[in-house]
């Protein structure tokens, strides 16, 4: 347990929402009757160029305030029929109550990014028993499990770190697809997977024998209350307090914002015990920079979010022996 506000806070608390893909939906019931979604893959290889895309989208829609903070897993069940691997690449994204996408930056790549990305080929679905969590799985990467064609596999992705507050009303959007979440032109340089070895149909089954489901983490007992309007004039107390729950998740806590000036604003150190839960290892530590990153870059001073104001908060981790 962690305390945030001085309330009690559980930060290992998940919930499994299951997929229904033929109706494109995240349920908190698994369906009874067998389900399946074809999707056509992108050609393999070594491709720049822009494929047609297939792939499977099901959402959530909240009917109360929530914080998800923390890793994702996607436990999907997935089979192939004209090839014998499949590369899966994982998007988690959030929609307004009108059904707008809002984005999010990703560490220096994009500023239009999704919630949160996973990936990986279905070939090195292996997993160690003894390191994976409900949330986090660990997979062994020491040799490659083939498919059979037509034949099902479950496979168990992990999804990163991130820290978001949906409002109710707000919808957590699931994709599955055979390539990047994120496009962008050829000739634009990002960090991209290029060699892949997905190719023809895909199908995706849920319900029934098929558990495949979405876990995510929920924090609760935090102060849900409406977040302030940040154009109007200098919040950045308000913006540092939304930070609490990235505290929680790692163990530690987040003193009051003192800062009355630029000057001071360098000084504010998020403050975690590197002894308590799965997320003392650096790995993990730097993962939860990105979080500060998103939580405050998007903070205004006076209207005006800079560079300079979202470094300031996010490069100051503090390390407890």
């Amino acid at each position: 347990m962690a305390c945030v506000r001085g309330m009690a806070n559980s930060r290992d608390k998940s919930i499994r929402l299951f997929l229904d893909v033929e109706r494109g939906l995240l349920t908190e019931r698994q369906p009874s009757e067998v389900l399946t979604r074809w999707y056509l893959a992108t050609s393999g290889g070594v491709d720049r160029r822009r494929q047609p895309l297939g792939r499977l989208v099901c959402d959530y829609r909240f009917n109360e305030p929530v914080e998800l903070v923390g890793p994702m897993r996607l436990h999907l069940w997935v089979a192939a029929l004209d090839s014998d691997d499949a590369d899966l690449f994982v998007g988690i994204q959030k929609l307004d109550r009108d059904g707008q996408l809002v984005t999010f930056p990703h560490y220096a790549q994009y500023d239009d990014g999704p919630v949160a990305l996973g990936w990986l080929r279905a070939s090195h679905r292996a997993l160690d028993p003894v390191r994976s969590t409900e949330l986090q799985p660990f997979h062994r990467h020491e040799q490659e499990e083939k498919l059979r064609p037509g034949e099902p596999v479950a496979v168990d992705i992990e999804i990163w770190p991130s820290g978001t507050r949906f409002e109710a009303g707000e919808t957590l959007r699931l994709i599955v697809q055979g390539r990047d979440i994120q496009e962008y032109s050829p000739g634009r340089v990002y960090a991209r997977h290029e060699a892949t070895v997905h190719r023809g149909r895909h199908l995706v089954l849920s319900g029934g024998p098929y558990d495949s489901y979405l876990v995510v983490p929920v924090v609760v007992g935090l102060n849900v209350s409406k977040q302030p309007d940040y154009g109007q004039s200098d919040r950045l107390s308000d913006g540092w307090a939304s930070l609490q729950p990235l505290a929680a998740l790692c163990g530690g806590y987040l003193p009051p914002y003192t800062g009355s000036g630029d000057e001071r604003r360098g000084s504010q150190k998020l403050h975690c015990d590197a002894k308590s839960g799965n997320h003392s290892e650096r790995a993990s530590q730097d993962s939860s920079w990105h979080l500060l990153e998103s939580s405050v870059g998007r903070r205004s001073v006076n209207g005006a979010a800079t560079k300079s104001q979202r470094t300031r908060l996010t490069a100051y981790p503090s390390e407890v022996g």
